[in-house]
């Protein structure tokens, strides 16, 4: 694991959380597929805390990383449960991976210095992704609607993802393409999405990029036809 992706993870793990939230002693750094805590789904960069159960679905991986250093690669059918420093328990396809060295916890602002409702934080620039279409809540047909970016050099695959208002992710493919077509049948007429493009397998720093859009509204899907007609008829008649 490179110096750079060490410090994210630290950043990550040491900002704070909630009064009511456990202290977090492992962060999902990497995530393909599905897993679940409980009834709840994980999702990349949660934080988790000792005694959270993990379930990995079929043709799923995860890797976790504690803050002491030790991490593991899960793989589809894995159980775990998160020990204060270890994994307390396991079972199906849990591998170890190298230890990195832990992770520094930052101490809190403090109160004099006003630090406001959100979290300091450390911007960590990566090469961007440009030229992603639509955006700006650009309007598009829910049944077909073509995401768009520019390639970019050593960019050989991409991974797209496209996300609802909550963040739960409805999307995903990995391709080699600049475009891609989203199934019929996937977005919702009249919705609010964001939808992100990263680098795999690419040599050097990921680059990646975010844009955001909207779905016309099932009825100005009916009145399209009409709108785009030159005689402009009474759509009623």
């Amino acid at each position: 694991m490179k110096i750079p992706r060490i410090l994210a993870l630290g950043f990550l793990l040491t900002m704070p959380l909630g009064a009511s939230a456990s202290k977090p002693i492992a962060l999902v750094y990497s995530l393909t597929g599905k897993a679940s805590q409980g009834r709840h789904p994980v999702r990349l960069f949660d934080r988790l805390p000792s005694g959270a159960a993990l379930k990995l679905d079929q043709g799923s991986r995860l890797e976790l990383a504690f803050v002491n250093g030790r991490r593991y690669e899960l793989g589809e059918g894995a159980r775990v449960t998160l020990g204060t420093g270890d994994l307390s328990y396991r079972t199906g396809p849990v591998r170890p991976l190298p230890s990195v060295p832990p992770l520094p916890r930052l101490a809190p602002i403090a109160a004099v210095d006003r630090p406001g409702a959100k979290a300091g934080a450390m911007r960590i620039r990566a090469e961007e992704i440009t030229g992603l279409y639509p955006d700006n809540e650009a309007a598009t047909l829910a049944g077909a609607t073509i995401l768009r970016f520019n390639p970019i050099d050593g960019g050989l695959k991409y991974r797209v993802e496209v996300q609802d208002l909550q963040g739960n992710k409805i999307f995903e493919v990995e391709t080699t393409a600049s475009s891609v077509n989203i199934p019929a049948g996937v977005l919702r007429p009249g919705t609010r999405y964001g939808w992100t493009v990263r680098t795999i397998d690419r040599e050097g720093p990921v680059a990646q990029g975010k844009a955001d859009f909207v779905t016309l509204s099932a009825d100005l899907e009916r009145r399209l036809p009409y709108l785009q007609s030159p005689y402009r008829e009474n759509p009623a008649q």
